[in-house]
């Protein structure tokens, strides 16, 4: 399932999600001097499903791409994947992680239900168009809700989540998972903005 395409000089990138492996895509392809696209690297990314129909996962920014990935956190899973990544154009691939967790950062009071990894990525075009995946990472532990924007001057996070006085309704559901069964339009919710 592909969702974006971004050309750059003789560079395209194809970003999407391959629901059979469970991962995001991304392919680079170079223009020959025909006029013929030639395949150049193939990467995967253990995340969750980056793209909505309300938002973009990706944008070039002068000559870096900047890219997000979530991964969501199952607090009930015995299986919890890290975030990793992986180039597939070559013998032997191997995962690699993206974020070590001494690099995480944390919103203060963005709390949620379902939480993510939010990892914001600046990658030069050029080498991530080889196959090199060695990007400037940010990442967020956040509420898993999140729209991502990107100016020339920095990338932005918006994070809905619940209010702190949300938690302390007799309504809230603490067994079985957070959240409401239904949750009541009288429960305040809040978006915190990150700056990443």
């Amino acid at each position: 399932w592909y969702d974006e395409l971004l050309v750059a000089g003789s560079h395209v990138l194809v970003l999407g999600f391959n629901y059979r492996e469970d991962v995001a895509e991304l392919q680079a392809f170079a223009f020959t001097p025909e006029g013929r696209l030639r395949r150049t690297a193939r990467l995967w990314i253990r995340s969750g499903d980056y793209f909505s129909s309300s938002g973009y996962a990706s944008r070039v920014v002068g000559d870096r791409l900047v890219t997000r990935v979530s991964s969501p956190i199952d607090r009930d899973s015995q299986s919890w994947d890290w975030p990793e990544w992986s180039r597939r154009d070559v013998p032997n691939p191997t995962w690699q992680p993206m974020v070590e967790p001494a690099d995480l950062a944390y919103v203060p009071g963005a709390f949620s239900d379902r939480m993510a990894i939010h990892i914001v990525l600046r990658c030069d075009l050029a080498a991530v168009a080889m196959g090199s995946f060695s990007c400037d990472r940010r990442a967020v532990v956040g509420p898993e809700a999140a729209v991502f924007y990107v100016s020339a001057q920095a990338a932005y996070l918006g994070l809905y989540h619940l209010g702190m006085e949300g938690f302390g309704d007799p309504r809230f559901v603490a067994e079985g998972g957070y959240g409401y069964t239904e949750e009541p339009a009288d429960i305040p919710h809040r978006t915190t903005i990150a700056r990443i």
